[in-house]
């Protein structure tokens, strides 16, 4: 019976954490995909230019 519950537990544990984690993974690469769209285009109108130094 203690074996059962520890099962579930480690089971409610593991969804918890999916949807703490998935969410967040998934918004980190929609914020890193916009950043460098935004980035490319103020290249491109040359709001912003390269770094000193790179050739």
């Amino acid at each position: 019976m203690v074996d059962v519950v520890f099962n579930w537990q480690i089971l409610n544990l593991f969804i918890v954490l999916l949807s703490f984690v998935l969410p967040a993974l998934i918004l980190y690469f929609i914020i890193k995909l916009a950043v460098k769209k935004a980035v490319k285009e103020l290249k491109e109108e040359e709001v912003i230019g390269e770094r000193p130094g790179k050739h």
